[in-house]
């Protein structure tokens, strides 16, 4: 009796075990069907593709704005891989910020000033002297073809969409001591221009700065920022070009970020906790994002306490913070000449305090005739895009 009792009651263990385990394994089931247990989408990672594998290990790959390549090696400017160069004797390749217009400096006898379309049609051409070898020459394009040549130092010659010459604007300090080359920077449509010597060498040894807006009536420059001991790192104007943010500091110390509005009044000054080389203030989320060689941050402004950061080994190559999605892009790599090795991108999540790395399984290319290091800019919503690095580089983070 008392065997059969225990028989009983181990067959309705043994049942009730059975069903259990069957609405387990059916649920089970169903989950892997709906979130694979192996799906990428439960951690966080980075999915990388890349363009221009037509382009030769020695070319250059420069995308437009409609995703047509052309090509540079050396200083021979292409319309296609393994073809003849349309333009030799290349010196400076650069983009518009929306990549729908190119320009270039070729130098043969005399300058040649030259502004291409997206799709590699002349819009403009001019020709002025040359007067020998000029390191300081440079090209900024602008989103509707208008464009600045820099020379000797410090001049810079401003042109109509047509190539007809504007006006020339000269930028020299008057230091017998020398100084770095001046720079310009402006929002993509070129409304605000910032004119400015980073660095400034005095008798006593100590470096000075200063920056300037540009009157694009008159061409005349308006001072609005200087500081005898200290360098000017980098001036970010913001794509609406209502914000301009100046990076500075002395070396060996932390910078700090000084932000103006488009007419150079003074709206806040902060000082960072590290020694940045740029930084960008935010005006859509109220924060600042800084960079250096080795470490980004992300502050913001009201309170200026550090949302997120990320420190790296290698060096960071550019960074970019994208506020609508609380993101801070990483390339970092190590430079060998014309070569960036052991390519890296990091992603920071900075609200849910994650991060991904994944390293890009090929060197790129640098050269100083194109534009290199760009920042990352933002497609489709989920895909961010690299230029600048010799092939175009598509990232998808997730988290």
């Amino acid at each position: 009796m008392f065997h059969s009792l225990a028989t009983r009651i181990h067959t309705i263990c043994i049942q009730r075990f059975l069903t259990k385990f069957s609405v387990f394994l059916l649920f089970a089931s169903l989950l892997s069907f709906v979130v694979p247990m192996h799906s990428p989408m439960l951690a966080q990672s980075i999915r990388i593709s890349t363009d221009g594998s037509e382009s030769t290990q020695n070319q250059y790959t420069i995308a437009t704005g409609r995703d047509r390549s052309f090509y540079l090696e050396r200083e021979d400017f292409y319309g296609a891989p393994l073809s003849n160069p349309i333009y030799s004797n290349v010196k400076v390749v650069r983009l518009s910020r929306n990549r729908a217009k190119i320009g270039l400096l070729r130098v043969d006898e005399s300058i040649e000033h030259i502004i291409l379309d997206d799709d590699g049609n002349l819009l403009s051409a001019s020709v002025h002297p040359f007067y020998g070898e000029d390191p300081s020459l440079e090209i900024y394009t602008w989103d509707d073809g208008r464009s600045v040549v820099r020379e000797n130092v410090s001049n810079f010659m401003f042109y109509d969409a047509g190539g007809k010459l504007l006006f020339p604007v000269s930028n020299a300090s008057g230091s017998r001591d020398g100084e770095a080359f001046s720079e310009l920077a402006s929002d993509p449509a070129g409304e605000t221009v910032v004119i400015y010597n980073p660095s400034i060498r005095r008798a006593n040894g100590s470096f000075s700065s200063r920056a300037a807006l540009l009157n694009r009536a008159s061409g005349s420059l308006s001072s609005f920022y200087g500081m005898p001991d200290e360098q000017i790192y980098y001036v970010d104007v913001s794509r609406s070009g209502s914000f301009i943010t100046i990076t500075a500091g002395k070396e060996g110390e932390d910078s700090k970020v000084i932000v103006f509005d488009r007419f150079g009044n003074l709206l806040f000054e902060k000082k960072l906790d590290f020694e940045a080389t740029r930084a960008s203030f935010l005006a859509e989320s109220d924060q600042v994002f800084a960079y250096s060689g080795s470490r980004a941050a992300v502050y913001d402004v009201d309170s200026w306490n550090r949302i997120g950061s990320s420190s790296v080994r290698k060096t960071i190559l550019t960074a970019s913070f994208f506020p609508e999605d609380g993101w801070i892009l990483l390339c970092t790599g190590d430079l060998e000449g014309d070569r960036v090795t052991n390519v890296e991108f990091v992603a920071v999540d900075v609200v849910q305090r994650k991060i991904a790395r994944e390293p890009l399984n090929r060197n790129l290319l640098r050269t100083k005739v194109a534009p290199y290091f760009e920042p990352f800019s933002e497609r489709d919503g989920s895909f961010f895009v690299l230029h600048g690095m010799g092939i175009p580089v598509t990232l998808r983070p997730t988290f």
